[in-house]
């Protein structure tokens, strides 16, 4: 749910929502420590996407810290499609990469 409504959310409303979004990034580490081969983790792949492509002052760091295990992830068969989707956008928010 969250990462089809999140794009929706109107600018403002987003950024009024970014310290539950950093708690959602928190979860989302906490269940890909966990899940990095099921169902679960093409979820939470597809929401790191939304919140990546929706990204606000203050989430980039929990956002990086996942970087390693979607890294790690991309050798998984079952999640490979998921990452390799998310992949771009979250490249994108580090300080390392110019994008788009």
């Amino acid at each position: 749910m969250l990462a089809s409504r999140l794009p929706e959310m109107s600018t403002k409303a987003r950024g009024e929502g970014s310290p539950r979004v950093v708690h959602i990034l928190g979860t989302i580490k906490a269940i890909l420590d966990n899940h990095k081969k099921d169902a679960t983790a093409i979820t939470a792949f597809r929401s790191l996407r939304s919140i990546a492509e929706t990204l606000q002052p203050g989430e980039e760091g929990p956002l990086t810290a996942i970087l390693p295990i979607v890294v790690s992830a991309m050798t998984e068969e079952e999640t490979a499609a998921a990452v390799y989707t998310a992949l771009p956008v979250l490249w994108c928010v580090t300080p390392f990469t110019e994008c788009f």
